[in-house]
């Protein structure tokens, strides 16, 4: 995004009119052509995810979700038997100084937590490894409907959650991305070393096996060990993702447990292209094929 279309997003009103010009631009630039409308014969899943992230059309529950303070909350009302790392505190950041926000985060700094925005994606500090506060606070300020204009983001409020760091000293955690709609799991996405040299990998119910394609820009994984838990991960998917036409429920596995990480409704902002566009146009037909799905 240019400096001139982020300013102009900054000013233009949440209106599903404006908001579709702005992402029709990103679009162009990622697929080469304009978004169809989902009920398109010739739509795919990223024409999907785009057309709700302009629309703005979210239910009360799935705000709550996006909101990684309540997240953890809802999660629990879903699948009663997940774990999720503990919330060490939550800072409101609206109208706060740089130097206030140092002084608040002073008691948690060198210990093992992680911070990170409620109201947006990215941006994790690790607390026990010289985090930059400023660029943390920079993130907390930020509302993340300016980017991409994602919709959701849009009426939150801009808080720093501080968690337990569920991974062991110097290592990360494998996630698990579970994209279903109403409860059907449709594909897995699993990451590794996220924060050293990123890998993933796709996998294809019901069987699971990796998938001979990509999403995204990052280096595939060359080995997959499945988790013994995994059955379990793919129980608490299906449960978390019940109530919603469509939902990427990520979770993670520790030491025999299922953790849940969060829900995303438009993943990565409907911009990360699969390698085989035939892949992305059949996941757009296994999610209208409930009859009660709005892209029907």
């Amino acid at each position: 995004m240019s400096r001139i279309e982020h300013y102009a997003s900054r000013l233009a009103p949440n209106v599903a009119p404006i908001n579709a010009i702005f992402i029709a631009r990103h679009f162009n630039r990622v697929f080469g052509r304009r978004p169809r409308p989902p009920q398109d014969p010739e739509a795919d899943y990223h024409d999907f995810l785009v057309d709700r992230m302009s629309r703005g059309s979210w239910s009360s529950t799935q705000l709550r979700c996006v909101d990684k303070e309540f997240a953890k909350l809802e999660a629990s009302k879903l699948h009663p038997a997940i774990k999720a790392a503990e919330t060490v505190a939550v800072i409101p950041i609206r109208g706060m100084s740089i130097d206030r926000f140092t002084e608040a985060m002073g008691p948690y700094l060198g210990r093992h937590f992680v911070a990170k925005p409620t109201h947006g994606s990215a941006a994790t500090e690790f607390l026990d490894a010289r985090p930059d506060l400023t660029k943390l606070y920079r993130a907390g300020r930020y509302n993340y409907f300016y980017s991409f204009r994602e919709s959701q983001y849009a009426p939150l409020e801009r808080k720093i959650i501080i968690e337990e760091n569920i991974a062991e000293h110097g290592s990360d955690l494998r996630d698990f991305k579970f994209f279903c709609s109403f409860g059907r799991i449709l594909f897995v996405q699993v990451d590794a070393n996220r924060f050293i040299e990123h890998e993933r990998i796709l996998l294809s119910p019901p069987d699971f096996e990796p998938l001979n394609l990509t999403l995204g820009a990052f280096k595939p994984t060359t080995t997959w060990v499945r988790p013994k838990q995994f059955e379990a991960l793919c129980h608490a998917a299906q449960d978390l993702s019940r109530p919603f036409d469509f939902v990427r429920v990520d979770l993670y596995e520790k030491a025999g447990q299922v953790f849940f990480g969060e829900f995303t409704f438009t993943p990565g902002a409907g911009m990360e292209p699969f390698s085989e566009p035939d892949f992305s146009r059949r996941l757009l037909s296994e999610i209208k094929a409930r009859p009660d799905c709005p892209a029907r």
